[in-house]
């Protein structure tokens, strides 16, 4: 299983349905995404209703996605960082997942 990181800046450049398409192209060729950032929750909606759209029990049973954001608070200012996982489905178990930690398997 291959995981590909992408950033940001990466994503920003891409409109929403480049997105979705990377995304599904990528996890159905058994790639575990982690992207820098969140996807917006239109962006979550569309990527769910498309990989409904593309299950086939045979080659495709679908995602998962995993959200990973550890907000600090420094006085008045807030640092958050944070990460999402899309991975094919059934491949991934979270272990653990706090705030400042998470653990995964993959199978």
């Amino acid at each position: 299983m291959k995981i590909d990181f992408i950033s940001k800046n990466a994503l920003k450049r891409l409109k929403t349905r480049e997105k979705i398409d990377m995304i599904l192209r990528l996890v159905k060729n058994n790639t575990i995404i982690v992207l820098e950032g969140n996807l917006s929750p239109g962006e979550q909606i569309e990527l769910v209703k498309e990989t409904m759209r593309q299950i086939d029990p045979l080659s495709f049973i679908g995602i998962e996605i995993i959200d990973f954001t550890n907000a600090e608070k420094y006085g008045a200012a807030k640092n958050t960082a944070s990460l999402t996982i899309i991975a094919p489905g059934g491949k991934v178990e979270v272990i653990k997942k706090t705030p400042n930690y998470l653990s995964m398997q993959v199978s």
